[in-house]
């Protein structure tokens, strides 16, 4: 049974009923989103900016913390490249994954689509 199929609300229900992708859920998806990826670089950022400040830290003898920076994408590869050039095809990557996801038929096939 497909979603325009479905009952409007169940009997004795005072809302109608709400699309699996309503809006308030994609926005509270997206809000909880830009919160990882906020708390995630502030660690990171702060994490980083003590080991470069007090060197390197040594968890145990076999774990330890050391600042490093890497220059280029993955392990230091297309260094030469523009930044620009590369936010240009994780763009297109990411829009092209997008068309392929609208254009799919069903929330199984894309639900897989999304997940790696």
């Amino acid at each position: 049974m497909t979603w325009p199929d479905l009952p409007t609300a169940p009997r004795g229900a005072e809302e109608p009923l709400q699309p699996p992708s309503s809006p308030r859920r994609a926005s509270a998806a997206f809000a909880a989103a830009i919160a990882a990826v906020a708390a995630d670089q502030l660690t990171k950022t702060q994490a980083f900016a003590y080991v470069a400040y007090n060197g390197d830290l040594e968890l145990n003898p076999f774990l330890g913390i050391t600042a490093g920076t890497n220059s280029g994408i993955a392990f230091g590869l297309a260094t030469a490249l523009h930044p620009l050039l590369l936010v240009g095809i994780a763009v297109a990557i990411c829009v092209w994954i997008l068309i392929l996801i609208r254009a799919s038929h069903g929330l199984l096939r894309q639900a897989a689509l999304v997940t790696p």
